[in-house]
């Protein structure tokens, strides 16, 4: 599957590695606001036309006042990616082979 997604099983390898640590910053972020409390947590893309931005709305879940007034914190995360130092946007080729990577970005 990884073949089929990614390109190779290292490139899906790293994209995992990569999508766990943006949750676990996303996390560190949540609990701080909200430390020592359950949270409700809804994570979207907040755009469509924005494909690097994604928000998490968090709500206290055990809460006693009345439903309209629950607050809700909205954390936004706006994503940029970036090949061998380079900024990149929109779907590209990539490949974990330093060389070709090289040929992909400059067309060389």
């Amino acid at each position: 599957m990884d073949q089929r997604l990614f390109g190779s099983s290292e490139m899906g390898e790293a994209s995992f590695k990569l999508c766990v640590a943006l949750f676990e910053a996303l996390m560190d972020e949540i609990t701080q606001a909200f430390p020592d409390q359950d949270v409700n947590v809804t994570i979207k893309q907040s755009d469509p036309k924005a494909a690097q931005n994604v928000a998490a709305y968090v709500s206290v879940r055990d809460w006693s006042g009345p439903e309209p007034t629950r607050p809700i914190q909205v954390f936004s995360l706006d994503i940029k990616n970036f090949i061998d130092g380079e900024e990149v946007t929109g779907p590209v080729s990539f490949s974990d082979d330093e060389a070709t990577r090289q040929e992909q970005i400059c067309g060389c």
